[in-house]
């Protein structure tokens, strides 16, 4: 699946300010629903981890430590929503359970 225009909008907005090592806690991060697509993790990837743009000005470690925690916490809340979704579609009818 390919970005959408608002969600590249997002993420370039976001590479910008990691760039510019906006603190982590201002930081525009696009929404779990956005995270969780393969192809913004991939951009992330790309374009922020591995950017050649400041591959000689590397943030700090402790920079980029709260950064990706920040990154990963939204990935991650963003998957236990897709998981409690299931779960909730998935409960049985009592009914049914029982033989006829």
């Amino acid at each position: 699946m390919a970005l959408t225009p608002e969600l590249e909008r997002e993420l370039k907005i976001l590479r910008r300010q990691h760039h510019a090592l906006l603190p982590p806690y201002l930081l525009h991060i696009p929404s779990a629903a956005s995270l969780i697509q393969p192809a913004a993790q991939e951009y992330l990837v790309k374009e922020v981890l591995h950017d050649k743009a400041i591959e000689l000005v590397k943030p700090e470690r402790g920079y980029e430590k709260t950064f990706w925690r920040r990154i990963v916490n939204v990935i991650e809340d963003g998957l236990r929503e897709i998981q409690n979704d299931d779960s909730s579609s998935v409960s049985a009818d009592p009914e049914m359970l029982s033989p006829p």
